[in-house]
């Protein structure tokens, strides 16, 4: 990961929380800024000689002024509109999808005005606004947009296994410990048994959420994260590789490890062993499965216990700020 691209790219994030007159941040001024809006969303692209960043604002309780909260009010509506419609061959997210039906045109345009000579094209976004980022950055690259990357934080789910498996540009997602949100919606193994057995029957008797829910049912939706998951847990940076490559590429790099360790046989490896397996090296790597299951649990516990104390301290886990505060200790790591 370059982490002078991710920090710039969570500071743009947070930035786009604030007024659209100062959504640049101070230590970089960008030579171009265009903002758009979505039915529900806000967002700018930025520029420099160098490159250009798509920036997705992500769910706020804006409350200020009628427009604000009728905007707020549809984003919350957007976020909780979970049924799946076709796209490219998947299945996606139909409330997002409805919102960058709209502006297609419109970014495209952009992104290709602010990356005239071939400058890269970068999507970012927190929450919300990363699930727009990752849906967007797809949409740009199949459109023949330059699109080098998507970074996003805290964002939940977008599509279907077909949606991850086809992704067609690099996408690293960063996440914060005892954030709920990226768990959403939920996937396929407590879809199925959630929401058949609980959350559909439940929302069969909210009639006042129907023009929202139309034809929603958890249990017929399937919902798998794309790209690579650098994972926060307060202490330390875990690596979350995917299904299937851990022994593949970590194997003989454990063997040696552990062979140096326990036996006292031969050098541990040094750090372009992990460089070579595509992990940085301040960050471990964990399975696939297990990172799922600990992540979750750990998540879930967190919940209900703060919850029966009244704290409701895991909030401020899925703030960007948490995302800001991680890039920068792994800056300080590097250094």
């Amino acid at each position: 990961m370059n982490i002078t691209l991710a920090r710039r790219l969570v500071s743009l994030a947070q930035r786009a929380y604030a007024l659209p007159d100062t959504a640049a941040p101070q230590a970089w001024q960008p030579r171009h800024v265009d903002a758009f809006t979505t039915p529900a969303f806000t967002g700018f692209i930025a520029s420099d000689d160098d490159a250009a960043y798509v920036v997705f604002r992500g769910t706020t309780l804006d409350h200020h002024s009628g427009d604000l909260f009728q905007r707020t009010l549809q984003a919350w509506l957007a976020n909780l509109d979970f049924a799946q419609v076709e796209e490219g061959g998947a299945m996606v997210h139909r409330g997002y999808a409805r919102e960058l039906d709209g502006v297609d045109d419109l970014l495209l345009e952009m992104v290709r005005d602010h990356a005239l000579g071939g400058k890269p094209v970068y999507v970012t976004g927190h929450s919300a606004g990363g699930a727009l980022a990752t849906l967007a950055a797809r949409r740009l690259h199949a459109a023949g947009a330059p699109v080098r990357a998507a970074v996003v934080f805290s964002a939940p789910r977008v599509g279907d296994r077909h949606f991850a498996a086809s992704y067609p540009i690099p996408l690293l997602r960063i996440e914060h410990r005892h954030d709920l949100i990226p768990h959403l919606p939920l996937p396929p193994s407590l879809a199925g048994v959630l929401g058949r057995g609980l959350i559909d029957p439940m929302l069969r008797t909210m009639d006042w959420l129907s023009p929202v829910l139309s034809g929603a049912r958890v249990g017929l939706t399937e919902y798998v994260h794309a790209g690579e998951l650098l994972y926060d847990d307060g202490a330390a940076t875990l690596y979350r590789v995917p299904p299937g490559d851990y022994l593949r590429r970590f194997g003989p790099i454990l063997r040696q490890e552990l062979t140096s360790d326990l036996f006292g046989r031969g050098a541990p490896p040094d750090a372009s062993a992990y460089r070579d397996a595509a992990c940085p090296t301040w960050a471990t790597p964990v399975p696939a499965r297990l990172m799922d299951g600990v992540r979750l649990s750990a998540t879930l516990a967190q919940i209900v216990r703060q919850t029966r104390q009244r704290r409701f301290d895991f909030l401020l886990d899925h703030h960007i700020d948490g995302a800001l505060a991680f890039v920068e200790r792994i800056e300080r790591l590097r250094h």
